[in-house]
Protein backbone atom coordinates (compact mmCIF):
# COMPACT_ATOMS: atom_id res chain seq x y z
CA UNK A 1 0.00 0.00 0.00
CA UNK A 2 0.82 3.57 -0.61
CA UNK A 3 2.75 5.18 2.21
CA UNK A 4 -0.17 7.72 2.55
CA UNK A 5 -2.59 5.30 2.95
CA UNK A 6 -0.79 3.06 5.57
CA UNK A 7 -0.23 6.29 7.99
CA UNK A 8 -4.42 7.17 7.28
CA UNK A 9 -4.64 3.64 8.84
CA UNK A 10 -1.87 4.88 12.00
CA UNK A 11 -3.46 6.05 15.58
CA UNK A 12 -3.54 9.57 15.57
CA UNK A 13 -1.03 10.04 19.09
CA UNK A 14 -2.39 13.29 20.04
CA UNK A 15 -6.32 11.51 19.79
CA UNK A 16 -4.90 8.52 21.72
CA UNK A 17 -3.62 10.94 24.43
CA UNK A 18 -7.28 12.73 24.68
CA UNK A 19 -8.69 9.47 25.01
CA UNK A 20 -6.87 8.40 27.85
CA UNK A 21 -6.92 11.19 29.61
CA UNK A 22 -10.79 11.45 28.96
CA UNK A 23 -11.11 8.01 30.23
CA UNK A 24 -9.20 8.47 33.11
CA UNK A 25 -11.31 12.16 34.11
CA UNK A 26 -14.26 9.56 33.69
CA UNK A 27 -12.62 6.96 36.47
CA UNK A 28 -11.88 10.10 38.70
CA UNK A 29 -15.40 11.83 38.44
CA UNK A 30 -17.27 8.11 39.25
CA UNK A 31 -14.85 7.73 41.82
CA UNK A 32 -14.98 11.03 43.38
CA UNK A 33 -19.07 11.22 43.16
CA UNK A 34 -19.45 7.73 44.69
CA UNK A 35 -17.16 9.19 47.78
CA UNK A 36 -18.90 12.28 48.04
CA UNK A 37 -22.07 10.12 49.04
CA UNK A 38 -20.42 8.37 51.32
CA UNK A 39 -18.50 11.25 52.90
CA UNK A 40 -22.06 13.37 52.77
CA UNK A 41 -23.28 10.25 55.02
CA UNK A 42 -20.61 10.25 57.37
CA UNK A 43 -20.43 13.87 57.74
CA UNK A 44 -24.59 13.85 58.78
CA UNK A 45 -23.87 11.13 61.66
CA UNK A 46 -21.68 13.93 63.01
CA UNK A 47 -24.01 16.68 63.12
CA UNK A 48 -24.60 18.62 60.35
CA UNK A 49 -26.96 18.92 57.66
CA UNK A 50 -27.42 18.99 53.62
CA UNK A 51 -27.47 22.00 53.22
CA UNK A 52 -24.22 22.87 54.60
CA UNK A 53 -22.24 20.31 53.06
CA UNK A 54 -24.07 21.68 49.46
CA UNK A 55 -22.44 25.21 50.88
CA UNK A 56 -18.99 23.98 51.41
CA UNK A 57 -19.00 21.43 48.71
CA UNK A 58 -20.01 24.46 46.21
CA UNK A 59 -17.89 26.80 47.33
CA UNK A 60 -14.70 24.87 47.57
CA UNK A 61 -15.45 24.27 43.72
CA UNK A 62 -16.06 27.66 42.78
CA UNK A 63 -12.66 28.65 44.29
CA UNK A 64 -11.14 25.54 42.60
CA UNK A 65 -12.56 26.31 39.33
CA UNK A 66 -11.55 30.03 39.40
CA UNK A 67 -7.72 29.02 40.65
CA UNK A 68 -7.38 26.68 37.52
CA UNK A 69 -9.36 28.92 34.53
CA UNK A 70 -6.73 31.89 35.82
CA UNK A 71 -3.72 29.42 35.75
CA UNK A 72 -4.54 28.38 32.19
CA UNK A 73 -5.36 32.26 31.35
CA UNK A 74 -8.76 31.53 30.08
CA UNK A 75 -11.57 34.34 30.46
CA UNK A 76 -13.94 33.50 33.12
CA UNK A 77 -16.60 35.63 30.74
CA UNK A 78 -19.80 34.51 29.10
CA UNK A 79 -21.71 36.73 26.18
CA UNK A 80 -24.57 38.11 28.53
CA UNK A 81 -27.35 35.60 27.26
CA UNK A 82 -25.70 32.61 27.81
CA UNK A 83 -24.42 34.50 31.60
CA UNK A 84 -28.22 34.45 32.19
CA UNK A 85 -28.80 30.92 31.29
CA UNK A 86 -26.01 29.26 32.69
CA UNK A 87 -26.98 31.10 36.04
CA UNK A 88 -30.37 29.52 35.54
CA UNK A 89 -29.44 26.31 35.19
CA UNK A 90 -26.96 26.72 38.52
CA UNK A 91 -29.74 27.72 40.73
CA UNK A 92 -31.60 24.40 39.19
CA UNK A 93 -28.22 22.89 39.38
CA UNK A 94 -28.37 23.62 43.19
CA UNK A 95 -31.98 22.07 43.90
CA UNK A 96 -29.77 19.01 42.53
CA UNK A 97 -27.02 18.75 44.74
CA UNK A 98 -29.63 19.47 47.65
CA UNK A 99 -31.62 16.42 46.57
CA UNK A 100 -29.06 14.50 45.88
CA UNK A 101 -27.26 15.08 49.17
CA UNK A 102 -30.35 14.93 51.17
CA UNK A 103 -31.38 12.32 49.98
CA UNK A 104 -28.61 10.15 51.58
CA UNK A 105 -30.05 11.93 55.11
CA UNK A 106 -33.18 9.60 54.90
CA UNK A 107 -32.09 6.41 52.65
CA UNK A 108 -28.96 4.75 51.75
CA UNK A 109 -26.07 5.30 49.56
CA UNK A 110 -27.19 2.45 47.01
CA UNK A 111 -30.61 3.13 46.90
CA UNK A 112 -30.14 6.87 46.28
CA UNK A 113 -27.42 5.94 43.44
CA UNK A 114 -29.99 3.71 41.72
CA UNK A 115 -32.81 6.02 41.69
CA UNK A 116 -30.50 9.14 40.72
CA UNK A 117 -29.00 7.22 37.89
CA UNK A 118 -32.23 7.32 36.31
CA UNK A 119 -31.35 10.57 34.66
CA UNK A 120 -29.87 9.16 31.32
CA UNK A 121 -32.86 7.23 30.51
CA UNK A 122 -34.51 10.66 31.31
CA UNK A 123 -31.83 12.97 29.04
CA UNK A 124 -32.15 10.42 25.85
CA UNK A 125 -36.26 10.80 26.20
CA UNK A 126 -36.60 14.53 26.84
CA UNK A 127 -34.51 15.39 24.08
CA UNK A 128 -36.47 13.17 21.99
CA UNK A 129 -39.49 14.60 23.16
CA UNK A 130 -38.94 17.95 23.22
CA UNK A 131 -35.99 18.52 20.67
CA UNK A 132 -37.00 15.24 18.21
CA UNK A 133 -33.04 14.58 18.73
CA UNK A 134 -32.63 10.98 17.40
CA UNK A 135 -32.31 8.02 19.82
CA UNK A 136 -29.25 6.11 18.14
CA UNK A 137 -28.04 2.44 18.33
CA UNK A 138 -25.56 3.01 20.53
CA UNK A 139 -27.47 5.44 23.26
CA UNK A 140 -30.40 2.78 22.81
CA UNK A 141 -27.79 -0.13 23.91
CA UNK A 142 -26.60 2.59 26.60
CA UNK A 143 -30.32 2.76 27.84
CA UNK A 144 -30.74 -0.62 27.90
CA UNK A 145 -27.74 -1.79 30.23
CA UNK A 146 -28.84 0.83 32.59
CA UNK A 147 -31.98 -0.53 32.55
CA UNK A 148 -30.68 -3.57 32.93
CA UNK A 149 -28.27 -2.84 35.99
CA UNK A 150 -30.74 -0.81 37.66
CA UNK A 151 -33.00 -3.80 37.34
CA UNK A 152 -30.17 -6.15 38.78
CA UNK A 153 -29.51 -3.65 41.64
CA UNK A 154 -32.83 -3.64 42.33
CA UNK A 155 -32.97 -7.61 42.52
CA UNK A 156 -30.00 -7.32 44.99
CA UNK A 157 -32.07 -5.82 47.32
CA UNK A 158 -34.85 -8.36 47.34
CA UNK A 159 -36.88 -6.79 44.56
CA UNK A 160 -38.46 -3.75 47.30
CA UNK A 161 -37.83 -0.60 47.68
CA UNK A 162 -37.54 0.32 51.29
CA UNK A 163 -37.03 3.32 52.17
CA UNK A 164 -38.21 6.53 53.88
CA UNK A 165 -40.54 8.58 51.15
CA UNK A 166 -38.70 11.65 51.86
CA UNK A 167 -35.05 10.17 50.56
CA UNK A 168 -36.90 8.87 47.49
CA UNK A 169 -38.37 12.06 46.58
CA UNK A 170 -34.85 14.18 47.11
CA UNK A 171 -33.08 11.36 45.37
CA UNK A 172 -35.51 11.75 42.29
CA UNK A 173 -35.78 15.39 42.12
CA UNK A 174 -32.05 15.57 42.14
CA UNK A 175 -32.07 12.93 39.29
CA UNK A 176 -35.13 15.41 37.01
CA UNK A 177 -33.26 18.70 37.83
CA UNK A 178 -30.24 17.26 36.68
CA UNK A 179 -31.74 16.19 33.17
CA UNK A 180 -33.06 19.29 33.06
CA UNK A 181 -29.11 21.49 33.36
CA UNK A 182 -27.79 18.27 30.95
CA UNK A 183 -30.43 19.51 28.40
CA UNK A 184 -30.32 23.08 29.07
CA UNK A 185 -26.44 23.06 28.86
CA UNK A 186 -26.42 20.91 25.23
CA UNK A 187 -28.55 22.72 23.64
CA UNK A 188 -28.33 26.55 24.48
CA UNK A 189 -24.74 26.30 25.93
CA UNK A 190 -23.28 24.21 23.13
CA UNK A 191 -19.57 25.24 22.21
CA UNK A 192 -18.87 27.74 25.29
CA UNK A 193 -16.31 26.68 27.75
CA UNK A 194 -17.62 24.09 29.80
CA UNK A 195 -15.44 24.56 32.61
CA UNK A 196 -16.67 28.80 32.15
CA UNK A 197 -20.24 27.48 31.85
CA UNK A 198 -19.82 25.50 35.35
CA UNK A 199 -18.26 28.36 37.07
CA UNK A 200 -21.39 30.54 36.72
CA UNK A 201 -23.50 27.68 37.95
CA UNK A 202 -21.13 27.06 40.44
CA UNK A 203 -21.43 31.48 41.72
CA UNK A 204 -25.20 30.73 41.23
CA UNK A 205 -25.62 27.68 43.34
CA UNK A 206 -23.58 29.52 45.97
CA UNK A 207 -25.82 32.40 45.85
CA UNK A 208 -28.91 30.21 46.31
CA UNK A 209 -27.85 28.39 49.21
CA UNK A 210 -26.56 31.38 51.13
CA UNK A 211 -30.13 32.77 50.75
CA UNK A 212 -32.04 29.80 51.34
CA UNK A 213 -29.35 29.28 54.65
CA UNK A 214 -29.80 32.88 55.69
Amino acid sequence: PKPAAAASHQPRPAASKRLWIGLILVIMAALTFAFMLVFANLAYSRGTDPMTVSMVRNGVGAVVMAGLLFVAGQSMRLPPRETMIALALGLVLGVQTYGLLGAVGFISVSLTVLIFYTYPILVAVTNRVLFGEPITPTRAIAMVVTSVGLGLALLGTGGTVDGDWRGIALAMMGALTLTACFVGTGHYLAGRDNRVVMLHMMIAMGLGFVLAWS
